[in-house]
């Protein structure tokens, strides 16, 4: 098998499974039992997808076992360029309207149990009754705009593809919204006056101010898939701008309060992990994982059982129809799907708070909760009434993915076998040396030794450097590293440690000029919280929405209360991030200020500054880099 020597070249899709077919086969050789051996035929035969399917029973299998034959799996199951004759696509749209119609299915009997003609057991009512408090104690009083700190994600908006999706072009794009959220479009255009200054197509500088009319465009979202496994893809929704931007500010609000929650930390899923290799040895502890989770969260539960005001808000940034590929644009009977900036959150608070009220009804003692996403964590003995209630609550407990008996547990990609850790190394990208170094440590750290030792043999010995675990995955870790100490001269001047070489990408930079130059600083600014330097008092916002909006958008009338105060005074003290600048280009300047040559645009507007770079989603090429490090 050739070697590649360039650290982000590719394999071509019949060597990278030349490749980890024959590192599937040794691992399940490793095994040395049966089952592993009848796995290993089954690669060396090619039928990938009776090795991807191939199940054990957990209850019965040893932890050397288990970790070899799922290492054999973990080679294919979430490959994203293999193969095996499913339509993954069409099954994910499939899904998708499934989960829609059990949504409508939902939403139909919330709205029977509220008029009376339906009702669910006692206990499962009065979960939802404690759940409801829970939910209220969590978010508290609803944050105002001026609270919330509108952000672009790093994704596609509705006005800009993923591939180009950085901050200063999706700054220059325009703006975009769906139907519900046009009653919000000028209050929040100006929360970013900059914004609405940038695309306003009329335009009034007085005394009292900035007044702009916006175009707006009225979109609604757009379903989109990624990989996701060997079955499926995953669909996401791809929001219009102000939606996207609405949606974060919103989840980064309720995440912070929810992070207040003993058990709710959505910043870190390491208590997840913890409690399910507790609950492996003790089997006091139960893991759920819920069925397509976003898909299945309907409107009328998140409405009665969220505050009202939260729900407006919530419902109002959503939007409340997409488009699906091959269907059309439909009207949604979820509330929200992956894409959108709040579900992650509205889900964990949602989940924690019905998992808490479930065991404080059944009556568990000092009961241990905890909940990041869709993985659920829960005392056993509260497990039954959970499970009523999230069918109550149209959701789906994946029985093949939740345990509450035996020695298994997973959780937020952790596996535990009586204690033991069975997370295998999964391979997702056709194979290139940066993968094959990420393989190698992720093999050597769960101890497949002599799987690591045939990964290194494909790696080129022009790209094979060796550090300590610990530094990511630029290098090849290895046990016996041997560090390089730094010179004698430095350590007089008081560096002590080693040296070593490892890898790093680099971002695709963006430096192309675009509209959003001229406030990418601003948002910079604005995006982190500092506080604005040059925000003059004036008194409150004034302006109106324009009546009526044509069916492919309309307008919105802003006024920014700040003056004269231009772009090119946050550029020049430097209030913002910006790396390397360009040549010269166009920024704002004002009146009377001089800041070195000036130049025009073809509109006549009078700029002056430079271009800064902006990241574009993934790599364009990596380079060497020397770490220093206290280790010895």
């Amino acid at each position: 098998m050739r070697k590649i020597a360039h650290w982000l070249e590719a394999y071509t899709e019949a060597e990278s499974l030349d490749i980890l077919s024959d590192l599937a086969e040794a691992a399940a050789q490793a095994a040395g039992t049966a089952r592993g051996t009848e796995l290993a035929k089954l690669v060396r035969k090619g039928k990938l997808r009776e090795v991807c399917e191939f199940s054990v029973d957990l209850n019965s299998v040893g932890v050397h076992e288990l970790r070899c034959l799922r290492q054999s799996q973990a080679f294919f199951q979430k490959l994203e360029f293999l193969d095996l004759g499913i339509d993954r696509e069409k099954v994910a749209v499939e899904s998708l309207l499934e989960a829609e119609y059990h949504c409508k299915v939902t939403n139909l009997t919330w709205q029977g149990m509220h008029e009376g003609w339906i009702s669910f057991q006692p206990d499962v009512m009065a979960v939802f009754h404690v759940a409801q408090g829970h939910i209220q104690r969590i978010l508290g009083p609803r944050p105002t705009l001026e609270e919330l700190r509108l952000r672009f994600g790093p994704g596609a908006t509705s006005l800009t593809k993923r591939r180009e999706s950085s901050i200063k072009r999706k700054l220059g794009k325009g703006v975009s919204c769906s139907e519900d959220l046009v009653g919000w479009a000028k209050a929040l255009l100006q929360e970013m006056p900059h914004l609405a200054e940038l695309h306003a197509e009329q335009s009034v500088m007085s005394e009292e101010g900035f007044w702009g009319v916006v175009p707006v465009i009225l979109h609604s979202g757009a379903i989109s898939f990624v990989r996701k496994n060997y079955k499926t893809d995953r669909t996401t929704e791809t929001q219009p701008t102000l939606n996207g931007m609405f949606q974060l500010a919103i989840g980064d609000a309720m995440s912070a309060r929810a992070c207040r929650v003993e058990g709710l930390n959505l910043r870190d899923q390491t208590l997840n992990q913890q409690l399910a290799r507790i609950g492996s040895l003790t089997g006091a502890l139960a893991t759920l994982d819920l069925k397509s989770a976003s898909n299945c969260v309907a409107v009328r539960p998140v409405q009665s059982l969220f505050p009202e005001d939260w729900f407006s808000m919530l419902k109002t940034a959503r939007c409340g129809t997409t488009k699906v590929p091959g269907v059309g644009t439909i009207s949604l009977e979820m509330f929200s799907g992956m894409g959108n900036g709040f579900t992650f959150p509205l889900q964990s608070i949602l989940f924690w708070s019905l998992a808490r009220a479930s065991a404080t009804v059944a009556g568990v003692k000092s009961p241990i909760v905890s909940v990041y996403g869709d993985d659920i964590i829960v005392d056993t003995a509260t497990v039954p009434l959970l499970k009523r209630v999230l069918s109550a609550a149209g959701l789906w407990v994946n029985d093949d993915k939740s345990y509450d008996s035996g020695p298994f547990r997973e959780s937020c990609g952790a596996d535990f076998l009586s204690g033991s850790d069975v997370r295998p190394v999964y391979v997702k990208e056709i194979l290139t040396p940066a993968v094959l170094f990420t393989l190698h440590n992720g093999l050597r750290r769960k101890g497949f030794d002599e799987l690591a030792d045939r990964v290194r043999t494909f790696v080129h010995p022009d790209l094979a450097l060796e550090g300590p675990d610990g530094y990511g995955d630029g290098h090849l870790i290895v046990s016996d590293w041997t560090p390089t100490r730094v010179r004698s001269k430095d350590r007089q001047r008081g560096f002590g440690g080693s040296i070593f070489s490892t890898f790093t990408r680099s971002s695709k930079k963006d430096w192309t000029y675009h509209p959003g130059d001229r406030i990418l600083h601003t948002y910079a600014s604005y995006a982190r919280g500092k506080t604005d330097l040059f925000a003059e008092e004036t008194p409150g916002l004034d302006g109106f929405i324009a009546s009526n909006y044509p069916s492919q958008g309309g307008t919105v009338t802003v006024k920014r209360p700040w003056g004269y105060m231009s772009f090119v005074r946050a550029w020049a003290t430097g209030h913002g991030s910006c790396e390397e600048p360009s040549d010269a280009l166009p920024f704002g300047t004002e009146p009377g200020v001089s800041y070195g040559p000036a130049l025009t645009d073809d509109e006549g507007v009078l700029w002056q500054g430079q271009a800064k770079a902006c990241s574009f989603p993934g790599f364009d090429g990596y380079h060497k880099i020397a770490v220093y490090t206290l280790q010895t």
